[in-house]
């Protein structure tokens, strides 16, 4: 083999780690990381800002999904795989929150944070997808045009996010206010999921007690009261009414009663802002 034969060989052979072209997909699945990054990090902060509480497997997943974003930026030739890896990690992390569970479930408990998991899903769902279509390009050692799956793909799901979050809020405008369903032994009973009860008003017969299921393993200190329309707990026991005070409910069912007496009460919860629930007896 000449010299000039040689370093005409060395010339055509591809860079180990970077050199490869950020084509339109590449550049989809560094969108959808920066998506997955950003909302990550907004979690982690909102939880520390209102709840006072530091989640930090939120945070490395968030920086862990940046730093995917950074290596295909930088064309880093194994950024692909790594990134559809990475898009998985905040999705497990906000999964094992049980209020993220119970949203999921439940997406008109809080039709905000129900939209922001949608859309945070949606682009893990993306990352994924184009860091492993990257990775079989990559093995393959050619790239594909990617426009004629790409476009349908992305447009398929943007409609299923929006579908979604229309649909909830439709349910959410028009919540139930009777009984949501009634226990083995006849008793009115009301389902909590996430942040609120599912049904904000319900009826009790005179002398019969009422039942609170909750549907998931999130906390609530349960007590007589009200929300006011300020955001602000008042905490107030009507003449008649059972008393209840900072009832603790996680997971399973809690028995308040009976009301022996007709009239309107309340209940809320002092944990969450605005879970409050109006137990109406005749």
């Amino acid at each position: 083999m000449n010299p000039e034969t040689h370093h005409r060989r060395q010339e055509a052979a591809p860079a180990p780690m970077s050199g490869l072209r950020l084509n339109t997909l590449r550049r989809t699945t560094a969108r959808a990381l920066l998506g997955v990054g950003v909302i990550s990090l907004f979690q982690f902060l909102l939880v520390w800002f209102v709840r006072g509480a530091v989640v930090l497997p939120l945070l490395i997943a968030a920086l862990v999904t940046l730093v995917g974003v950074a290596g295909i930026l930088r064309r880093w030739r194994f950024a692909p795989s790594v990134g559809a890896l990475v898009a998985l990690a905040p999705v497990v992390t906000v999964l094992a929150i049980p209020l993220a569970g119970s949203t999921l479930l439940h997406p008109t408990a809080n039709l905000a944070f129900f939209g922001i998991l949608l859309v945070q899903f949606a682009c893990a769902l993306i990352a994924l997808v184009g860091g492993a279509t990257a990775v079989i390009q990559n093995t393959q050692g050619r790239e594909q045009p990617s426009s004629r799956w790409l476009s349908p793909f992305l447009s398929g799901v943007l409609g299923l996010v929006l579908g979604m979050l229309l649909l909830a809020g439709i349910v959410s405008a028009n919540p139930p206010s009777t009984v949501a369903s009634t226990a083995t032994n006849g008793m009115p009973t009301v389902h909590i999921a996430g942040s609120t009860f599912l049904t904000n008003v319900v009826l009790v017969p005179k002398g019969e007690s009422l039942v609170l299921v909750e549907d998931d393993s999130v906390e609530h200190i349960i007590q007589n009261g009200t929300w006011t329309p300020s955001g602000l707990p008042h905490p107030q026991t009507e003449p008649g009414a059972p008393l209840v005070h900072s009832l603790d409910l996680k997971g399973g069912s809690l028995h308040i009663g009976p009301f022996t007496i007709a009239g309107v009460f309340h209940l809320y919860c002092t944990i969450h802002q605005g879970m409050s629930l109006t137990v109406v007896v005749q």
